[in-house]
């Protein structure tokens, strides 16, 4: 757990270095945002409660 959080805060440093205090703080509330995203999606498809569907180019979340 301690890994992650320093692995977490050195890319959250690293980001506010490179970007600067404005769009570093944008860059880093869009990984937050992304990771948030990803996470949901990932427990959504993992537990069974929704199946991945993709027909034709379209992507749909089907209830299981």
């Amino acid at each position: 757990m301690m890994a992650s959080l320093l692995v977490y805060a050195g890319a959250n440093l690293f980001m506010l270095d490179a970007y600067g205090p404005l769009y570093g703080a944008s860059a880093s509330g869009a990984t937050m945002l992304s990771r948030y995203i990803m996470s949901f999606a990932f427990l959504c498809l993992h537990c069974g409660c929704f199946r991945l569907s993709v027909r034709a180019g379209e992507l749909a979340f089907w209830p299981s």
